[in-house]
């Protein structure tokens, strides 16, 4: 009676601290400071780092509360904390059941990889336009940052789409696409690994674990899927994160394979940069705990391998990329420095009745919840959560704390969505073992004592599985045709017929010259011109400050000619309303000689 009393008393104490950082949230605001870009924070005199600062008192003060009451209702629980973190007792992976249901699942997986629809939907101009229009410029020029303005990662925005079209020796929107769909189907294979980890390494008899198995499995893959025009919970750049989480337990280890997993993890700190600037952030602080566990649990030499295969990464890639590197160095930093200013959308009030508050303060709620609990494993000596057990759900927690950063600064519904499978992926986690730790004593275990009963068990959870999946058999003998003709398409496949008209209406207009510069957010134009960009700002999105526009100004030198829109498809977000000082060079310097569709076709005057 009395343990419950102080459990009703913390769980209070907590809520009257959500509540008050809630009310709090208004009123951490830091003076607004002009910055030359026009925006959304700019329109409302909003510094950008406002968002930032409430977000970590939202999360952090609950968490400092809870830390308080357990410290205070019991003096030693900061020690206890540190001795069970310091009890490195990880499971001996047996070779099991699981490891039959994990080949099928495999199988399952590929399977669905192979009935996927190859849709010729309508491009989106802007996103699709990030991931072909950059890498058509770098299939033709070789450049990289030097040739293209990254906003989220060379990786993501270049690369990918270069190896697909190398890869079928077609340049095309199909093979660019299918680049990504095949990121996805990695990242599935990693999804049902950590699943197959977690289910392995749990305190559950066999036939839990394989129901453990199942229903997580089922949930991860529902985090994501192939419909590349739809928002998932989990996002495909999330790939380093989800390899990090696979391989901690082998990194605690102290046998060689360790030492090996260490140093890669180190060695991958610059590449998640490259894959994406967001991730990789998340993934480098994930390292910084790394370094954190490394030191409580006396794992002395593995910081020692952790620093010194950073440094090896910073010095390999800043050799072989050259001057390119220095590129990646100024490119980063102005866009880490200025897009949220550029794109940035206020954040709304949790418990409010702004737009996407409900979905944010779900978000929010969901992430102090986890942390708490997370937290709270390691202040128990008890023997139902092994050590693996307490250390990926405290990781999976602390992923959910990194990973909601990627909605602060564009805080729409879309992007708070897209980071809520984390907190997905610890809540399965969590209550599915709790619910099969409590009923464990209801099943039978001895139920795959003998073959009889072993082969309809199996059959039935492969069912389940293959019946929730989305697998057309039709689609899987016919995927080798239907990938063929998917690449092969042609680009009017994807754009309306009057976009195609007026790609007609202009090609004899740049026939003779070798690149054409967008003045609009339509990123994807100068692919279907099939001329490179004139300068390397070929998302006009993400210039912003005068320095990047004057930076811009000097690459337009030798530009013939410029796409702009016309006035009537104008709005907030475009380069004209946005871009003063650029939009004035432009209007003294060229003059429109084509009003076609929704663009204008400028020629510099002299």
């Amino acid at each position: 009676m009395k343990n419950q009393k102080k459990i009703i008393f913390e769980v209070f104490i907590i809520l009257l601290s959500v509540l008050l950082s809630a009310f709090l949230w208004k009123y951490i605001s830091i003076p607004y400071k002009e910055t030359g870009i026009i925006g959304n924070y700019s329109m409302n005199h909003y510094n950008q780092n406002n968002d930032l600062l409430r977000y970590l008192f939202f999360i952090i003060f609950p968490i400092l509360t809870f830390v308080a009451v357990k410290y205070f209702g019991d003096k030693k629980t900061i020690k206890i904390f540190l001795q069970n973190l310091k009890k490195i007792a990880l499971p001996k992976v047996q070779v099991s059941s699981l490891n039959f249901l994990f080949f099928f699942f495999i199988i399952l997986i590929l399977l669905e990889f192979y009935s996927v629809e190859f849709n010729s939907q309508l491009v989106d101009v802007y996103h699709d336009g990030q991931i072909i229009s950059s890498a058509f410029k770098s299939y033709y020029d070789h450049s990289l940052w030097s040739g293209s303005y990254i906003i989220s990662g060379i990786f993501n925005e270049t690369i990918a789409s270069k190896l697909s079209w190398n890869f079928f020796n077609t340049v095309s929107i199909g093979s660019a696409k299918f680049a990504i769909i095949f990121i996805i189907l990695i990242n599935k294979i990693l999804l049902t690994f950590f699943a197959f980890q977690i289910s392995q390494n749990s305190n559950l008899k066999i036939v839990s674990k394989c129901f453990y198995f199942l229903l997580i499995f089922l949930v991860f893959q529902s985090l994501i899927d192939y419909n590349l025009g739809k928002v998932d919970l989990l996002n495909h750049r999330e790939l380093p994160i989800l390899i990090l989480l696979v391989a901690l337990p082998y990194m605690l280890s102290k046998n060689q394979l360790s030492y090996i997993i260490v140093f890669c993890i180190g060695f991958a700190s610059l590449p998640t940069f490259f894959w994406s600037l967001d991730r990789g952030i998340i993934f480098n602080l994930l390292i910084c705990l790394l370094f954190v566990l490394f030191f409580v649990v006396k794992h002395h030499e593995k910081i020692f391998l952790l620093l010194s295969s950073i440094f090896l990464s910073w010095v390999f890639f800043s050799y072989i990329f050259g001057e390119e590197f220095t590129h990646f160095l100024s490119n980063s930093i102005l866009i880490l420095k200025e897009i949220n200013n550029i794109h940035g959308i206020t954040h709304p009030v949790p418990f409010s009745d702004e737009p996407n508050s409900a979905r944010a303060t779900k978000g929010l709620l969901a992430i102090i919840i986890s942390i708490i609990l997370a937290l709270g494993l390691f202040l128990k000596n008890n023997n139902k959560y092994n050590y693996y057990t307490k250390l990926i759900l405290l990781f999976i927690s602390v992923c959910c704390f990194l990973g909601y950063l990627n909605a602060i600064g564009r805080s729409d519904g879309g992007h708070i969505k897209n980071n809520f499978g984390y907190p997905v992926i610890f809540f399965t986690v969590f209550v599915l073992f709790n619910f099969f730790f409590f009923f464990k004593k209801k099943f039978n275990l001895k139920i795959l004592n003998n073959i009889k009963t072993k082969i309809p068990f199996f059959l039935s959870l492969i069912i389940i599985a293959y019946s929730i999946l989305d697998i057309k058999p039709q689609n899987v003998h016919t995927y080798q045709s239907r990938l063929k003709t998917y690449i092969n398409l042609e680009d009017s496949n994807f754009i309306p017929k009057n976009y195609k008209m007026f790609i007609d209406e202009v090609g004899p207009i740049i026939k003779n010259v070798e690149c054409i510069q967008l003045f609009t957010n339509n990123a994807i134009l100068s692919y279907f011109l099939k001329k490179k960009n004139c300068t390397k700002y070929y998302f006009v999105w993400a210039v912003g400050s005068k320095k990047v526009q004057d930076d811009f100004i000097s690459e337009l030198k030798n530009t013939k000619f410029i796409i702009a829109d016309k006035e009537e498809f104008e709005n907030e977000f475009s380069p004209s309303y946005r871009l003063h000082h650029l939009k004035r060079y432009i209007d003294e310097n060229y003059k429109e000689i084509l009003s076609s569709y929704k663009f204008r076709v400028l020629k510099k005057i002299n």
